[in-house]
């Protein structure tokens, strides 16, 4: 702009929102890790989203900025599991240890060799195992 060249709003915005695309697609890289993000559904990240979307996803961020623990009214004495991911490259290994402290009770399922998005991990199994066994197969 020093060079006395105007940029065209829309132009600003198409540059904005590839941007904007281009941190998702690398966002959804370290979730997909080790996997490859080959294997994530399609969404957000395949076009470059839109003031508004962009909006909603600085606020969301915003609050998750903010989040310090469980959400107040979290239910006390339920049966609770924790599912996390080995190689998980979004949840630093700090916040999962704090969770796994503020839900002592809460039983653990590791996915050791699983990145956050838990692609190729045989969750639905493990789940569906602990859910038989918590609750169909009695205390």
């Amino acid at each position: 702009q020093g060079l006395g060249l105007k940029v065209k709003p829309e132009q600003r915005e198409a540059a904005v929102a590839a941007k904007a695309q281009a941190m998702l697609q690398a966002f959804l890289a370290k979730a997909a890790a080790p996997d490859s993000v080959n294997l994530m559904a399609p969404g957000p990240a395949d076009q470059p989203p839109g003031a508004e979307s962009r909006r909603r996803l600085l606020r969301d961020l915003e609050l998750l900025g903010k989040t310090t623990g469980l959400p107040a009214g979290f239910p006390e004495g339920g049966k609770l599991l924790i599912v996390e991911a080995g190689q998980d490259q979004i949840v630093p290994s700090r916040s999962r240890e704090a969770l796994r402290e503020a839900l002592p009770a809460a039983e653990l399922i590791t996915m050791a060799s699983a990145g956050h998005a838990l692609l190729q991990a045989p969750v639905i199994p493990a789940v569906l195992e602990w859910l038989a066994q918590a609750f169909l197969m009695g205390p």
